[in-house]
C-alpha cells in the first residue's frame, strides 16, 4: 500500500448514473489502512491515559506514514499496514487498544453516511464521533467532507474492525435498523410507542419533521411530530403505531413516511409481530430519563385473573436481547415473567442508567399487572447475575428473594484488576465515587431476602470462583441461601440456567415481610441518590458523601421504643405511615436518647445529627442534597435532560460546544438506546424547560445559560480561569466536569462540561461518563496532563457538603 488514501471520483458517477441514483446506491468499502499501538489506559475510571491523544493535545501528532511513528516525542510507536481478510474486517493484535488510520481525498465538499463498526470511538478531521464497540452494524454517522485530504482515526479495543461508507443523497434518513418496537396485541386496541433513528446529513437542525405509520391491510395512520435532529446528527426518533383491532396472530407491515414540512422525503417498511397477550411478547414505555421509547419483555403467566400474581423480574447476559431471555421462561402458574432491556444487549452491565431501567420496568409492570408486592423476585444470569447481586444489594425491601445465575461480583474481581494499590488522597477520592459498584460493601443488605446462588463449575466464561467467594462471604452471616454447583456445566447450558426448577421453588417459599411486622433493619447504602430506603427506615444524608452508610435498628413490637447505631450518617427518617406507631414513642440513637419527639400527625419524623448530638428536625429543605437530588456528575443525565451548548464565544470554543453535546448525545443513543435534547442556549432561555436536568457545554464566558441555571454556584469556569470558592486555577489546558442544583428548582441537577481553552476542550473528549461502573464525584477538574499520566492531571476532585457549599465539602487536591 504506497498511499493511505482512497480517491472518490464524483463527475463520472454523475455523468453516467444521475447524481440521485450514485448517493442512494454507491457503497465503497475500506480494505486498506494504517494501525499502531500506544501506551493508553482507559479503565471504568473518569482518569484515562493515551498517548497518542496526548500527542493530538499537544499538537505533536503527525500525519500518519508506514513504518513512521505517530508522534515527535520517545515511545510514540511506528505506524504499520493492514489489509482487510476476506470478511471485510481490519484485525490486527494492534488493534487490541490501539489506532487505525485511513484518509479520503474529496474533489469537493459533500456529506457521506459513515458505516463503521468494531471502534470505542472517531476522531474525522480531529471531530469525535461515537463508535460502534460491539459490532451492531447500524451505526450510520453523517460526515461532511472538506476539499482535499480528510483524516479517520478509529480507537479499538476488541482486535478488529470493519468500514465503508456511501454518499448521502438525502437530507434525512429512516434507519429501521435499530428499531424499537412492541408486539401488536390481539384485541388491544389501542395505539404503540415506537422508535427509530432519524439520520440528518443537512448543516441545519432538522425541525420540521414527522413520520407517519400506516398500518398495511388497514386505513389506519397515525403521524407524529418528531423533536429537532440536529445537524449532522442521528437522533432515536419516538413515533406512533395506530391502534388496529386484530383477531388473529402474525406478522403486520407498516409503511413509515418521513416528512418535512408535510412533504415525503423518505420511506421504509417495518414487520411488527402480531401476538396473543397471553403469548410471550414486547411491550414498551416511555423513559423518564430521557423521554426516549424503551422495551421491555413479557412471559406471561396462566394464573386465574383473580390472583394477585408474583412478579419475577429477570436480568439478561451480555448481547442478549431481553426477548430472548423472556422466552427462556414457560408460562408460570402462579406469577409473571418481566424482562427490562438494561437499555441494550450490552447496555450498562445492570448499574447507572440499566439500574434504573431496571428499576422503570419493575414500576410500571407492576401497575400494569397489579402484582403482589410481597412476592416479587429478581434473577438473571452471567451479566444479568452480576445485575441481580447489584440491584439486590441496593433495594433491600424490594425483593424477598434473589437467584444470581452465573453472576460476577463486582467489575474490579471479574477484570482482576487492582483498585489502586497505595492509592494517593486524588485516586481514593475517585474511587469513592465508584462505591456504589462495590457489591461487598452491601452485602449485609441481603439478610433479609432469600438468595439461591446457581452456577456451572465448568464455566470458563465467569470462573465458578465468583459465586464461589460470594458463597464463602454470605456463610458468615447469612442464614436463608442456597449454593448450587451444575457439575460439569459451562456458561450456557440451556435454558435451565434460568429457569431452574429449583429456583422458583424457593422463590415460593418466600415473602416480603409486612413494614408493621419488621423489627429489626440493617442497611447499608453508599449513596442516599440512588438507595436510600430499607422498609420504613430512610437514610436522607451523610456526613462523608459516598463513603457506605450503615444503620441498625430495632424496634419494641409495638413500636414504642426505637435503639440504632449508626455510622456516616447525618440525616434519617422513619416513615410512620407504614407502621402503627403510638403517639408517644422513645428513640435511642447511638447511646443519646433524642428528646422532644412528637409523633402525632405526623407522616415521617425526621433525625439530624448536628455536631454529634441527634435532634428531631423538621422536614430537611429540598435546597440541600435528599434522595431526589444527592448529586454525583452522571446523575446529572436523568430525568428528562437537555444538552445546551454555548454560542457567546469564539467560533472554535461554540464549535467545540456544539459537536461535544452532540457527541454525548450520539454516544448515548448508541450506548443507552437514548434520545436527548440539543439545543443552543438561546432557544434554552426562551423554552419552557424548568422541570429537567441541563447539561450545560461551555464556560461562563461563553454559554449564556451559565448563570440562569447556575446562579450562585461558588465553581466558576472561564477563558483561561477556574475559580473554586477562594481558590483559583489558571491556564488554557483545563477541563471541568461538575455537578450542582439548577437554579429555582426543588429536584433538577444541572451538569457542567466545562474547559478554560483549547487544550482543555480537547481534554473532554474521551469522556467514560456513560460507562457502567465509572466513578465521577460532584467535581472533577483536570488539566492536559491526565491524557500523558493519568492522576499527574487531577487537580481536583470531590463533594459539595450537603448545603452545596465548597468550604464544608470534601475535597482533594493533587498537591495533597
Amino acid at each position: 500500500m504506497k498511499q493511505n488514501t482512497i480517491f472518490i471520483i464524483l463527475f463520472v458517477g454523475l455523468i453516467l448514473f444521475g447524481a440521485s441514483h450514485i448517493y442512494s446506491q454507491e457503497r465503497h468499502v475500506v480494505t486498506e489502512a494504517l494501525v499502531t499501538q500506544p501506551s493508553m489506559e482507559y479503565s471504568r475510571s473518569a482518569v484515562f491515559q493515551d498517548s497518542l491523544f496526548f500527542s493530538m493535545v499537544q499538537e505533536q501528532f503527525q500525519t500518519p506514514e508506514a513504518g513512521e511513528p505517530y508522534a515527535n516525542f520517545e515511545g510514540a510507536t511506528e505506524w504499520e499496514e493492514v489489509d482487510t481478510g476476506k470478511n471485510g474486517y481490519f484485525k490486527s493484535k494492534k488493534l487490541r487498544d490501539g489506532y487505525l488510520y485511513f484518509s479520503l481525498h474529496s474533489e469537493e465538499p459533500r456529506t457521506i453516511l459513515l458505516n463503521a463498526s468494531g471502534h470505542s470511538m472517531a476522531f474525522i478531521n480531529g471531530i469525535p464521533r461515537p463508535g460502534d464497540v460491539y459490532g451492531y452494524g447500524y451505526v450510520k454517522i453523517p460526515v461532511k467532507l472538506k476539499s482535499g485530504r480528510n483524516d479517520f482515526l478509529f480507537r479499538v479495543s476488541r482486535g478488529r474492525m470493519k468500514v465503508n461508507w456511501k454518499p448521502a443523497g438525502k437530507s434525512q434518513y429512516l434507519n429501521t435498523e435499530d428499531l424499537t418496537a412492541p408486539d401488536l396485541l390481539i384485541g388491544k386496541e389501542s395505539d404503540y410507542w415506537a422508535a427509530l433513528p432519524v439520520i440528518n446529513t443537512s448543516e441545519n437542525y432538522a425541525e420540521d419533521l414527522s413520520i407517519t405509520c400506516h398500518l398495511t391491510g388497514s386505513n389506519k395512520n397515525i403521524t407524529h411530530r418528531l423533536k429537532a435532529v440536529t445537524p449532522l446528527s442521528v437522533r432515536k426518533a419516538a413515533f406512533k403505531i395506530p391502534p388496529v383491532s386484530w383477531d388473529s396472530t402474525g406478522m403486520a407491515s407498516a409503511l413509515l413516511e418521513l416528512k418535512n414540512g408535510g412533504k415525503v422525503i423518505d420511506t421504509d417498511t417495518i414487520r411488527i409481530d402480531v401476538k396473543d397477550s397471553t403469548d410471550h411478547h414486547d411491550r414498551t414505555f416511555i423513559s423518564n430519563i430521557d423521554r426516549s421509547v424503551q422495551y421491555y419483555s413479557v412471559s406471561p403467566g396462566s394464573y386465574a385473573d383473580t390472583v394477585s400474581p408474583a412478579m419475577y423480574l429477570s436480568l439478561h447476559g451480555a448481547s442478549v436481547q431481553a426477548r430472548d431471555q423472556a422466552a427462556c421462561y414457560p408460562a408460570k402458574d402462579d406469577g409473571i415473567v418481566i424482562a427490562p432491556t438494561n437499555r441494550r444487549p450490552y447496555g450498562f452491565d445492570w448499574e447507572d442508567w440499566g439500574r434504573m431501567d431496571a428499576m422503570e420496568v419493575l414500576g410500571h409492570t407492576e401497575d400494569l399487572y397489579g402484582t403482589n408486592p410481597r412476592k416479587t423476585y429478581l434473577t438473571g444470569h452471567s451479566m444479568g447475575g452480576h445485575g441481580t447481586w447489584q440491584i439486590g444489594a441496593q433495594y433491600p425491601g424490594r425483593f424477598a428473594a434473589i437467584a444470581p445465575s452465573s453472576g460476577w461480583k463486582s467489575f474490579w474481581s471479574y477484570t482482576d484488576k487492582d483498585r489502586f494499590k497505595n492509592a494517593s488522597s486524588i485516586e481514593k477520592m475517585m474511587l469513592r465515587s465508584a462505591n456504589p459498584s462495590n457489591t461487598l460493601g452491601f452485602s449485609e443488605n441481603y439478610k433479609d431476602m432469600g438468595i439461591y446462588i446457581l452456577h456451572g463449575d465448568s464455566d470458563q466464561v465467569v470462573p465458578v470462583s465468583q459465586s464461589r467467594e460470594m458463597r464463602d462471604h454470605l456463610a458468615d452471616f447469612h442464614k436463608d441461601f442456597v449454593y448450587f454447583e451444575k457439575e460439569g456445566a459451562k456458561h450456557w447450558w440451556g435454558n435451565q440456567c434460568l429457569n431452574w426448577p429449583p429456583i422458583f421453588y424457593f422463590f415460593r417459599q418466600r415473602k416480603l415481610e409486612k413494614p408493621e411486622n419488621k423489627l429489626n433493619i440493617n442497611f447499608t447504602t453508599a449513596s442516599p441518590g440512588i438507595s436510600h430506603k430499607s422498609s420504613w427506615l430512610e437514610i436522607l444524608q451523610q456526613k462523608d458523601i459516598y463513603e457506605f452508610s450503615n444503620i441498625k435498628i430495632s424496634a419494641k413490637k409495638d413500636f414504642s421504643r426505637f435503639e440504632a447505631t449508626t455510622d456516616n450518617i447525618k440525616m434519617l427518617a422513619i416513615n410512620l405511615s407504614e407502621i402503627p406507631v403510638p403517639d408517644k414513642a422513645h428513640f435511642m440513637i447511638d447511646s443519646q436518647k433524642v428528646k422532644n419527639v412528637a409523633l402525632s400527625a405526623k407522616k415521617k419524623v425526621y433525625f439530624s445529627n448536628d455536631n454529634g448530638t441527634w435532634q428531631v428536625v423538621e422536614k430537611p429543605s429540598l435546597k440541600e442534597k435528599y434522595p431526589g437530588r444527592y448529586g454525583g456528575f452522571k446523575n446529572a443525565f436523568t430525568k428528562n435532560v437537555v444538552l445546551v451548548y454555548g454560542t457567546g464565544g469564539s467560533a472554535g470554543a461554540d464549535k467545540w460546544c456544539y459537536r461535544k453535546a452532540r457527541y454525548d448525545a450520539e454516544k448515548f443513543w448508541y450506548r443507552g438506546n437514548g434520545a436527548l435534547d440539543v439545543m443552543p442556549d438561546t432557544l434554552f432561555l426562551k423554552s419552557d424547560s424548568g422541570n429537567r436536568n441541563v447539561v450545560l457545554y461551555g464556560n461562563a464566558s461563553q454559554n449564556k445559560a451559565w448563570d440562569d441555571v447556575l446562579g450562585d454556584c461558588p465553581l466558576r469556569v472561564k477563558n483561561d480561569k477556574i475559580s473554586f470558592g477562594n481558590q483559583s486555577y489558571t491556564g488554557s489546558d483545563m477541563g471541568a466536569y461538575f455537578a450542582y442544583p439548577r437554579k429555582n428548582t426543588k429536584e433538577h441537577l444541572v451538569g457542567v462540561v466545562s474547559a478554560t481553552g483549547t487544550e482543555g476542550r480537547m481534554m473532554s473528549w474521551p469522556n467514560h461518563y456513560f460507562k457502567a461502573g465509572s466513578g465521577y464525584p460532584d467535581v472533577f477538574i483536570f488539566n492536559a496532563k491526565m491524557a500523558g499520566n493519568r492522576f499527574e492531571g487531577v487537580l481536583k476532585a470531590g463533594y459539595f457538603d450537603n448545603n452545596w457549599r465548597i468550604k464544608k465539602g470534601d475535597f482533594s487536591s493533587k498537591q495533597q
